[in-house]
Parts: structure tokens; sequence; C-alpha cells
């Protein structure tokens, strides 16, 4: 373990800590993604938005962009199968379809990022 910079992450073992929360996160994700509905699929957006918002300020890896592009589909595919059967209103399904728009397209944008900077050192 190595301090290197002053600062909430400039230390291995803060970076260790988030890395292990964000595994976490993608663990739960992975283990629903592929078959949820309204009783859970809320959870999963906000574990998918707080994946983004923690590697967004760590600096910490996320999720490689082809599991973020898997989830992405899944997500939409699940989404659109429970949200029809309860009829939503219309302004509604197009304001929550963009927030899960908006959610894993930054999710997508820092994992492209990221993984693109790894590629290149």
């Amino acid at each position: 373990m190595g301090t290197w910079a002053a600062g909430v992450y400039g230390n291995d073992a803060a970076l260790d800590w988030m890395g292990d929360l964000i595994g976490s996160l993608s663990g739960e994700i992975n283990e629903n993604i592929a078959d949820f509905d309204e009783g859970n699929g809320d959870s999963l957006l906000a574990a998918l938005d707080t994946i983004a918002v923690l590697c967004a300020n760590s600096g910490n890896a996320p999720p490689k962009p082809a599991e973020v592009d898997g989830w992405h589909r899944n997500y939409f595919r699940c989404f659109d199968t429970y949200i029809t059967g309860l009829d939503p209103d219309v302004e509604y399904l197009e304001a929550q379809r963009k927030v899960i728009s908006d959610v894993f397209s930054r999710l997508a944008e820092l994992s492209a990022n990221f993984w693109d900077r790894k590629r290149r050192q």
C-alpha cells in the first residue's frame, strides 16, 4: 500500500476499497440485469448511476465497454417489457427513457475513456 498524493483517493487503500465497492455493485447488476421488473429496475439504475459517480470522482476503473454495452441492451429490453404492461403516462415514459439513456451514456463515456487510456499506456 502506498500514498502518493494528498486527497481522498491519493492512496492505494482508498482506491482498493473503492474498487471493491464498484465490484460489488457490478456483481449485483450482473446477477439481476438479464431479468428484472419494476420491483428492482430502479435499484439497478441507481447502482449503475452510483458506479458512474464513483468512477468519475475517484478515477477508479469502471466496467469495460463491452460489459456496459451489454447492461445497456439488457436494461432497455427488460424496461420496455415491463413498462408497457403498466400503461405509463407518455410523458413519464419519455422522461424516464431519457434518464436511463443519460446514465448509460455517462457510464459508457467513462468506460471508453478509461480503457482507451489504459490501452495507450
